[in-house]
């Protein structure tokens, strides 16, 4: 982007980064209810450090998902909650 935009008047923005595996087995088809694993952590980690390391270019960056689906943040079922390791 340097190259066509040296001034950096053109900001990026993100949105819905994250992975997108197959759906759980078992869980409601067309639901992309995901289990998160380190993987994903490492994924969010190594997104969100380039987002950190060109914030003169990206404005605004968004996850997919903050609750059951693809690299959410949480899983929940019925009453209970777990942070999973993307947060």
């Amino acid at each position: 982007m340097d190259r066509y935009d040296p001034d950096r008047r053109v900001g990026l923005m993100v949105d819905e980064w994250g992975t997108w595996f197959d759906e759980e087995p078992g869980s409601v088809p067309g639901h992309l209810y995901q289990q998160n694993t380190m993987r994903d952590a490492v994924v969010a980690a190594l997104t969100l450090n380039i987002f950190h390391r060109y914030p003169e270019r990206i404005h605004m960056a968004n996850i997919a998902q903050l609750a059951n689906v693809l690299q959410a943040m949480w899983l929940t079922r019925d009453n209970q909650l777990v942070l999973t390791p993307t947060y």
